[in-house]
């Protein structure tokens, strides 16, 4: 299930019985629901924002391919309160903002060169 979208979170099955749920907060180009000026990013739709709020407190987090900048999505992981791990992969250093926000989460960085070699890393274990 991809998610872009309060009206998509209506009709969408619960996170618990969904194969897949896939949340993008920002949109989705196919979809012409993209959301990437400043203005557009400072604020989420109330839906999209409870729903990643419940995501960010009830479960461990992997971030991948985020930069830590945009308000809406900062101010969510400010405010997680999940006793569950937050890793954060960057191909090198973590931007400030990034850095910020593992920081203050007690979440570790995860340098690799690219998010299928994250996931390769999780397909075949240690």
């Amino acid at each position: 299930m991809v998610v872009t979208s309060d009206a998509d979170l209506a009709s969408a099955p619960s996170r618990e019985h969904a194969d897949c749920y896939v949340l993008k907060p920002h949109g989705d180009y196919l979809h012409e629901t993209i959301r990437n000026t400043p203005a557009e990013l400072a604020e989420l739709e109330p839906g999209m924002t409870t729903e990643l709020q419940e995501v960010f407190d009830r479960y461990g987090l992997l971030v991948l391919g985020y930069s830590g900048r945009d308000e809406a999505l900062s101010n969510a992981l400010r405010r997680r309160t999940s006793r569950y791990g937050l890793y954060w992969v960057a191909r090198a250093e973590l931007t400030e903002h990034a850095r910020g926000l593992v920081e203050a989460l007690g979440g570790r960085p995860i340098v690799r060169q690219s998010a299928s070699e994250v996931l390769g890393d999780l397909e075949h274990g240690p």
